[in-house]
């Protein structure tokens, strides 16, 4: 993965749909192998459960 690493070195990565199915896949794969300056995730409030409290749930699981 040393292309796809080397690709994303050093910038800021904007993930829409990082709560997801697959987003929190791509999230962690980006955050885990890549040296990402810094990585933006857009949520949005669902089911009356606030964008803070669904990130706070995608940071508890395993």
């Amino acid at each position: 993965m040393s292309g796809i690493s080397d690709f994303y070195r050093d910038k800021v990565v904007f993930v829409t749909g990082g709560t997801g199915f697959i987003g929190k896949i791509v999230v962690e794969k980006l955050l885990r192998t890549c040296e990402v300056k810094e990585v933006i995730l857009m949520v949005r409030e669902k089911k009356n459960t606030l964008p803070e409290q669904r990130i706070k749930t995608l940071c508890a699981s395993p």
